[in-house]
C-alpha cells in the first residue's frame, strides 16, 4: 500500500479509531524509545512533578506497556464507541472519553500525593479511565441490552456491577492508584448519565437519574421543574414513553433493528 493510499484511509478513520491508530502507534514507539516516551507522556503520582507537566494529565492514556492492556483497552473503546456514536454522534462520546482520562488522572494525583503522600505509587499510563467512563455510561443508558460473554448473554447493568466492584476491591490492592483512576472513570460516566435527561443544566450530581437506573419498569426519566407548563409536561411524557419502547427493542433486538425514525428520534432525545 502506498502513501497516498495511507493518508486517504487515515482521513476516513472516525475520531476514535484515530485515537486506537495514535495509541498502537505509540506502543510501538515506546518498544524503541521506551525512556524517552514515558518520561514525556506518564501522569507521575508526585504533584510537583504534574504541575511542570500538565498535558501528562492526558497523554498518559496512550501509554501502554504490555500487549494485552492495549489490545483489550482498544477493543472496549472500539465497540463502545461506536454503540454511542450510533446515537449521539461523536460530541457526546468524545466528551465522556475526554474528562473520563481528565478525572482518572486527578482522582490518581489527589490520592497519591494528598490521601498517601507518604508512599509512591508510581506513574500512572494506560486508557482505562477514559474506556471505563465510555462503558460504564453506556450500561447505564442501556441497561438491558445483551451482549455475549464466552457462553452467555449478560444484561449490561451486570457487566457495570461487576466493573465497579472489581474497581473498588483493586483500590484496597497492590495496584490501588490504578483502580482509584478507574473510579474517577466509573464517576465520569455516571455523571454525564444522570445530566443527560436532566433540567437542570448543571447539577452537581443528580442521583435520580442513577437511581431510575436500578428501577425495572422505566430505564429513564425526565424530572419536573416548577416552571414547566402542564402540556410541555404531557409532551415529556409521551417523549419518554416512546423513548422506553424503544430501549425494549434494543434490549431484546439490538440497535440494528431500528427503524430509520427511531434511530433519528433516540439521536434527537439524546441531545436534547
Amino acid at each position: 500500500m502506498e502513501l497516498n493510499d495511507l493518508k486517504i484511509k487515515y482521513k476516513s478513520f472516525s475520531i476514535f479509531e484515530k485515537i486506537i491508530f495514535y495509541n498502537a502507534l505509540i506502543f510501538l514507539l515506546t518498544l524503541l524509545f521506551k525512556s524517552i516516551i514515558l518520561d514525556f507522556f506518564q501522569l507521575n503520582s508526585n504533584i510537583e512533578d504534574v504541575l511542570f507537566k500538565p498535558w501528562t494529565f492526558i497523554t498518559y492514556s496512550f501509554i501502554h506497556i504490555s500487549i494485552w492492556d492495549l489490545f483489550f483497552n482498544m477493543l472496549v473503546l472500539f465497540y463502545v464507541s461506536n454503540a454511542l456514536v450510533n446515537v449521539f454522534n461523536n460530541s457526546l462520546p468524545i466528551k465522556i472519553y475526554l474528562y473520563g482520562i481528565l478525572t482518572g488522572g486527578l482522582f490518581f494525583v489527589l490520592y497519591s500525593s494528598i490521601l498517601i503522600s507518604n508512599k509512591d505509587l508510581g506513574p500512572l499510563i494506560g486508557a482505562s479511565a477514559g474506556v471505563r467512563a465510555l462503558l460504564i455510561f453506556l450500561c447505564l443508558y442501556m441497561p438491558y441490552k445483551l451482549v455475549p460473554i464466552a457462553f452467555w448473554k449478560v444484561e449490561l447493568k451486570y457487566i457495570a456491577y461487576f466493573i465497579i466492584l472489581i474497581d473498588v476491591l483493586g483500590a484496597f490492592g497492590t495496584n490501588s492508584g490504578g483502580f482509584i483512576a478507574h473510579i474517577g472513570g466509573d464517576l465520569l460516566g455516571m455523571y454525564f448519565y444522570s445530566n443527560l435527561y436532566s433540567n437542570n443544566k448543571n447539577p452537581l450530581f443528580n442521583w435520580k437519574s442513577i437511581q431510575s437506573y436500578f428501577s425495572v419498569k422505566s430505564k429513564m426519566k425526565y424530572y419536573k421543574n416548577d416552571s414547566v407548563k402542564k402540556s410541555n409536561l404531557k409532551s415529556d411524557a409521551a417523549t419518554q414513553k416512546r423513548i422506553d419502547i424503544i430501549l425494549d427493542k434494543i434490549s431484546k433486538s439490538g440497535y440494528d433493528n431500528l427503524s430509520e425514525d427511531e434511530k433519528e428520534f433516540l439521536f434527537k432525545a439524546g441531545k436534547k
